[in-house]
């Protein structure tokens, strides 16, 4: 299985701090590909950065330590599925902590994420909060994960507005600690998006699908200018100038 990936992670002006983080890890084997892919979005009112930073330090350390015995040991999704969840419950706990420790309650450390494993054409996804996940079929209009973990056709409008403050409750540091969760299978030409809040906030659903279908996607180089187009009109609309987003297309 080939991939075809680009990342988009731009700071704010005057070089300030994005409050989104992103990660991706790809391990090749001969029994196939082990992939990690993360956007974790941080609040823009406080300190974001420190929190969306923190989770994909930790989870780039948790691939670097697992990748060769998910491989060598053929590692199952149900047994990916513990140990993401155990290693994001940590990150939860630590948040909380480093929150506690300073004593201020209205250091706001909480950080959605959407965070996509891929083993042997089998996928699972982890969500907390805003953050999102679109998928993308050859003959088939693009879905967005749900609050279940569902990829479901996505409505009219999008979750921000009057849902947002839920949102920032179900993040890592809010409380209860409740990711949604949905494991499927990769087919050729299935393309995933996973992105902040603002990234497509801008754009019809047509023009969603149009853009970003993998069809039309012919290289990494391409898949990047794409990405770069999408934030660069978002930002003329009105979007955060702070944006995230990772597109992998599988062939």
């Amino acid at each position: 299985m080939k991939i075809h990936s680009a990342v988009y992670w731009q700071t704010g002006l005057h070089n300030e701090a994005n409050y989104n983080s992103v990660l991706l890890k790809i391990a090749e084997s001969k029994k196939g590909t082990f992939l990690l892919a993360l956007v974790s979005a941080g609040d823009k009112d406080s300190k974001g950065e420190i929190a969306s930073g923190y989770v994909a330090e930790e989870m780039a350390k948790w691939f670097e330590k697992f990748y060769l015995l998910v491989i060598i040991k053929n590692k199952s999704m149900g047994w990916l599925k513990k140990n993401l969840v155990k290693a994001l419950k940590k990150i939860h706990a630590d948040l909380i902590h480093y929150r506690q420790n300073k004593n201020n309650k209205n250091l706001n450390l909480g950080a959605s994420l959407i965070l996509l494993v891929v083993w042997r054409k089998k996928y699972i996804t982890l969500q907390l909060g805003e953050a999102e996940a679109y998928k993308f079929r050859r003959f088939f209009p693009y879905r967005r994960v749900d609050r279940a973990g569902q990829f479901r056709p996505d409505k009219p409008t999008g979750r921000l507005g009057k849902d947002l403050g839920k949102d920032l409750e179900f993040c890592l540091a809010g409380n209860p600690f409740t990711p949604a969760i949905h494991y499927g299978k990769i087919k050729p030409l299935d393309g995933f998006l996973l992105c902040d809040s603002s990234f497509l906030k801008r754009l019809s659903k047509s023009q969603i699908n149009e853009a970003l279908k993998p069809k039309a996607l012919l290289g990494e180089s391409q898949i990047a200018k794409r990405l770069s187009d999408i934030a660069d009109h978002a930002k003329q609309k009105g979007a955060a100038e702070k944006q995230a987003a990772i597109y992998l297309k599988f062939i």
